[in-house]
């Protein structure tokens, strides 16, 4: 069967067959050879089990207690939950991801094109107001960029030419689908070209540009305004209800059952979901840039990395001698602090914690180097436009202007000619922009210089916008990631010396005032510890990944910050359960 025919409800019920046969086997003792001490051929994981005792008179006359044999009952909680997630949730996951796949990507490419003729729109206008005619407009902006607008305006540019129609009904005809504003600036430009002298051409070009401003500007704040609802929600389910359930679990006497249900939601059910909700929230944000092009996963380790691995790789190895048998606790471990099995675990999580931030920065070293060098030449672009404009402006040579435009940035490049000297040394924004400014040097001095300050112009105002965005997301979700990697772990952590305290009092004073039992079941410390720090560390690479996704409007990456949040959740949770074992344990 060809893989690419598969359709969304066939893996779905490929799934439920597949959840179906593993549930049988779990349930089913015979299957697997599972414990099954009552002989009823059903696994004990599914079973609460009841030893039956008598009393049998020995041989010697005395009476004593055997067991004869166990009752059963079906967990009903624990066999619910297992079933609902292999033939419910995850079929039903599965169908709706893969369904809405196709949907995201049409939504994705044009908000793509949107955002790309925004942007095209200005560039446009710029070049408007020095030839004053629409269709070599657009050809010029065509020339000046690269990627998605270039894309764009190259299929209006084909259609005009092979379907014998005016460049100006083709571009109409497209804006349809870039929204109302995109259709209104393009019909301005359209307009504005009839103008009847350069005055009037350049107050209406800039009218239409102004006013796309305020109309972007609107979907700005409509957009982080609409993030309050679902933020609110996430941060609510995601991040402080789990942390009032984990506080809660030393006084709650859970079954090993409860626990392991809770984990499922913990490490898998939250993380995913806030992934999942954070990517339709990042289809929904107005794009003002292109994302950035991320290149793919690269080992390449720096000293920084290594310190890390060795770090962490120490702290790993005494939990693996310690369960080896071969090494003495650390004298760190006695006194006020909680039992050996639970330092144990707290040098596994930060050792792990350790190591797996300098994985991620090893991996993705490469990747954001090349995202900081697209975003300096961002910032460079404008600076750089400007002063070439001016020098042309002034009658200066093509030469001489873009040496003039590297000396403003602070860059010292060789002039060997003619511009395409520095194509060589330069990517992105800085090589459009010399690329622009050697076509348009050929339109003559102060033209061509016109042309290129009023795309310098452009660029600012564009990166402006974009920067006012991510501060406004910033504002409205950077709580998640504050409250993900510092505030939640330093109060689970604090629960740590709460649980040691209960289980070491032989007091059962609390148990009256909370109105419930003080047990805590089958949980121990170094279970809840593993509990909340693997969902700590779980919470802290979820939400640093969603925020950085909505801050770039990119639904790809987002693992810059992933390292410095993991470690610093792994040390606040480690305080958290030291400074509260020293306080409460005195």
């Amino acid at each position: 069967m060809d893989l690419m025919r598969i359709k969304p409800y066939q893996v779905s019920l490929l799934a439920v067959v597949l959840g179906g046969a593993v549930l049988i086997s779990v349930v089913d003792a015979r299957v697997l050879g599972l414990t099954d001490r009552d002989g009823d051929c059903i696994s004990d994981l599914f079973q609460d089990l009841r030893t039956e005792s008598d009393l049998v008179l020995t041989s010697g006359g005395e009476w004593k207690e055997v067991e004869i044999g166990y009752e059963s009952s079906m967990n009903l909680p624990f066999t619910f939950f297992f079933a609902s997630l292999l033939l419910i949730c995850i079929p039903v996951l599965l169908y709706m991801d893969l369904n809405n796949r196709p949907l995201r990507r049409e939504r994705m490419r044009r908000a793509l094109e949107e955002s790309a003729m925004q942007d095209n729109v200005r560039r446009i206008s710029a070049f408007l107001q020095t030839n004053p005619s629409f269709p070599n407009a657009v050809r010029l902006a065509h020339l000046s960029q690269k990627g998605t607008g270039e894309k764009v305006l190259g299929k209006a540019l084909w259609r005009s030419r092979t379907e014998g129609r005016t460049l100006e009904e083709v571009m109409l005809e497209m804006s349809a689908e870039w929204g109302n504003a995109v259709r209104s600036a393009v019909s301005g430009l359209i307009s504005a070209q009839g103008e009847s002298n350069p005055e009037e051409l350049k107050r209406s070009s800039m009218g239409v540009v102004e006013r796309l401003g305020e109309d972007v500007k609107e979907a700005m704040t409509t957009y982080t305004r609409s993030l309050g609802p679902p933020s609110t929600a996430l941060f609510g389910l995601g991040v402080l209800l789990p942390v009032l359930l984990a506080t809660m679990i030393p006084i709650a006497g859970l079954g090993w059952r409860t626990v392991v249900m809770i984990a499922l939601v913990l490490w898998f059910v939250i993380p995913l979901l806030l992934i999942r909700i954070s990517g339709g929230l990042v289809l929904r944000r107005p794009l003002l840039n292109e994302a950035d092009h991320l290149t793919g996963p690269r080992f390449r380790p720096g000293p920084p990395d290594l310190v890390s691995f060795t770090a962490g790789s120490i702290l790993l190895a005494f939990p693996i001698l310690h369960a080896a048998g071969t090494a003495a606790s650390p004298i760190i471990m006695d006194g006020p602090f909680p039992d050996t099995d639970a330092c144990i675990i707290l040098m596994s999580l930060v050792g792990a914690s350790l190591i797996l931030s300098a994985l991620v920065r090893s991996l993705t070293r490469e990747g954001n180097r090349a995202v900081e060098r697209e975003e300096e030449e961002r910032e460079k672009a404008p600076d750089l436009l400007s002063e070439i404009g001016s020098r042309l402006m002034e009658g200066a040579s093509l030469e001489r202007a873009v040496e003039s435009g590297f000396s403003r940035i602070g860059e010292r490049t060789p002039l060997m000619g003619n511009a395409r000297a520095f194509h060589g040394s330069h990517r992105g924004a800085v090589a459009d922009s010399l690329r622009v400014a050697e076509g348009f040097s050929s339109s003559g001095g102060r033209t061509g210089g016109s042309a290129v300050k009023a795309l310098s112009r452009h660029l600012r105002e564009m990166g402006r916008l974009e920067r006012s965005m991510k501060e406004m997301i910033r504002s409205s979700v950077g709580q998640m990631e504050i409250t993900s990697s510092l505030f939640a772990p330093l109060m689970i952590g604090a629960s740590v010396g709460i649980f040691d305290l209960m289980d070491r009092s032989s007091s059962a004073a609390g148990a009256d005032i909370l109105g419930g039992s003080m047990g805590t079941g089958d949980m121990t410390i170094a279970g809840f510890m593993v509990l909340t720090g693997v969902y700590l560390i779980l919470l802290s690479i979820s939400t640093s990944v969603a925020i950085h996704r909505l801050e770039e409007g990119n639904s790809r990456g987002g693992f810059r910050k992933v390292p410095g949040n993991v470690l610093l959740a792994s040390i606040m949770f480690a305080c958290g359960v030291f400074c509260s074992t020293l306080v409460l344990g005195g």
